[in-house]
């Protein structure tokens, strides 16, 4: 089944990997932003929390 935006919270409960996928491609930049914003562009605690929020979606 191809993950849309309306079925994407779906597809994560089924655990489609390709979900994560279509969250990265679709709101990365806006989650990269936001982490940015809070976090004063420290590199490397960006990177932790964007894998952190990646990993608990």
């Amino acid at each position: 089944m191809k993950v849309t935006e309306d079925n994407v919270v779906q597809q994560i409960q089924n655990r489609n990997e390709k979900a994560i996928s279509f969250i990265i491609h679709e709101y990365g930049g806006l989650l990269a932003a936001i982490i940015k914003r809070h976090l004063n562009n420290q590199q490397q605690d960006y990177e932790e929390c964007l894998d952190d929020v990646l990993l608990s979606i």
